[in-house]
């Protein structure tokens, strides 16, 4: 029932450090492998909104996926059209059924 449902292809996005060649370190997002999953994005109405980390109301979308994703606020959630989204709060289990991730564009 829910593959039809979860009609959209994402993957998910880690925080890497690679060094600068200068002795420091430069961060960047990187693809985590085998992280491909299918979900579903709407977007969200103004009153669903919530405030972001830089206190406002930007275009936010929630991402639906299946509850064994193993997504947290620290990841990035990259589209099947290369669209990028930073997650504003940690994943919300809907009754060990789905994933509700609030997300931004990038």
């Amino acid at each position: 029932m829910l593959d039809d449902y979860y009609t959209e292809e994402f993957s998910l996005l880690a925080k890497t450090a690679t060094d600068d060649g200068y002795g420091g370190k430069t961060e960047s997002w990187a693809d985590v492998e085998d992280s491909t999953f299918s979900g579903r994005k709407r977007l969200l109405s103004a009153n669903e909104r919530v405030e972001d980390q830089a206190n406002n109301y930007s275009e936010q979308y929630k991402i639906y996926c299946d509850v064994t994703i193993a997504v947290t606020k620290s990841n990035m959630i990259k589209d099947s059209a290369g669209n990028e989204y930073s997650i504003i709060q940690e994943p919300e289990n809907k009754w060990n059924h789905h994933l509700e991730i609030i997300v931004t564009k990038s």
